[in-house]
């Protein structure tokens, strides 16, 4: 069953502060702000409309060389605690 996109950012929000990585292994956290997601380690912020678009296309099986936001929404998205 596929999880509609509130129930995923549900999940983002609950997993706020915990340790993610990246297909290259880089560990990262981030912070809920508002409609956002401010990565710890980067002066990235994700927009939640950022994050649904990629949740709506799909996450590639190999997105690329995973670099900037794609390695983080990647990684964020493909996470089991945030697709359970």
């Amino acid at each position: 069953m596929r999880l509609d996109f509130g129930t995923i950012w549900n999940n983002i929000e609950h997993c706020e502060g915990q340790t993610f990585a990246t297909l290259a292994g880089q560990a990262f956290a981030y912070d809920v702000r508002e409609n956002a997601l401010a990565i710890r380690r980067s002066d990235l912020v994700l927009d939640r409309t950022e994050v649904e678009n990629a949740f709506r296309t799909g996450v590639p099986e190999k997105p690329g060389n995973g670099r900037g936001t794609t390695a983080y929404i990647n990684a964020i998205l493909r996470d089991n605690r945030i697709r359970s």
